[in-house]
């Protein structure tokens, strides 16, 4: 994913940003100097009914943007902020963060040097983990199947 897809889980794509604009964006979400990207895009999603958000960012390199995925999780759990109950996933190999807050569910994961931070309503979560990963977590009968709130 190296750029914004046209839609996510079913919705339309309105808005999205790159370069410094995008980088400022991120930067404010995580306060003054608690991020070293390289490269980012933002990408808004939705319509009358329902919403969604990409936010990806580019390490140095796939050890910082682990490092970084990590001190999003720790802040997370020391709270406060406005997101909570941060449970664990494995989906199609790798670890998922998976949020709660501001009524939507939210994904954290990296790939390589990209940090992603997706946000969407807990209705569309499953569809928009089978497109970016190409796997959503299953159950025995091979329904998606998301932890409810601890």
């Amino acid at each position: 994913m190296r750029s914004a897809p046209d839609t996510l889980a079913g919705l339309p794509l309105h808005h999205v940003f790159t370069g410094p604009r995008a980088l400022a964006a991120i930067q404010r979400l995580h306060g003054t100097g608690a991020v070293r990207l390289e490269h980012a895009w933002v990408a808004g999603y939705g319509d009358e009914r329902a919403s969604g958000m990409l936010y990806v960012g580019v390490a140095p390199d796939a050890e910082r943007a682990r490092g970084l995925m990590e001190d999003m999780e720790r802040r997370v759990a020391g709270g406060p902020t406005p997101f909570h109950d941060l449970r664990q996933l494995a989906v199609a190999g790798r670890e998922i963060g998976l949020l709660r807050g501001q009524g939507q569910l939210h994904f954290l994961y990296t790939r390589g040097s990209r940090v992603v931070w997706a946000s969407i309503d807990a209705d569309r979560a499953c569809a928009a983990l089978k497109q970016l990963l190409g796997r959503a977590p299953v159950d025995t009968a091979g329904r998606c199947e998301l932890p409810g709130p601890g």
